[in-house]
C-alpha cells in the first residue's frame, strides 16, 4: 500500500519520462522566456490556458484512481 502511494505521489510531483514538458516550463521560467507570450493576444492566451487546465483536470482522476 505504501509503495503504491509513493508511486502515485512521484507521478504527481515529477514529470514522467514520456512527457518532459514540466521540465521545459521550469527551464523557460528560469531563463525568463515569458516575454514571448506578450506577442500573442489576450484571448489566445486565455483560451490556450483554459484548454490546458481542462486537459489536466480531465486527465488526473484516471491517474489518481489507477
Amino acid at each position: 500500500m505504501k509503495e503504491a502511494f509513493q508511486a502515485k505521489l512521484k507521478r504527481l510531483l515529477f514529470c514522467e519520462p514520456q512527457n518532459p514538458s514540466g521540465l521545459l516550463y521550469l527551464f523557460a521560467g528560469a531563463v525568463k522566456l515569458g516575454f514571448i507570450a506578450n506577442f500573442l493576444s489576450q484571448p489566445i492566451r486565455t483560451g490556450y490556458l483554459n484548454g490546458i487546465a481542462l486537459i489536466i483536470i480531465v486527465g488526473h482522476p484516471a491517474k489518481l484512481l489507477a
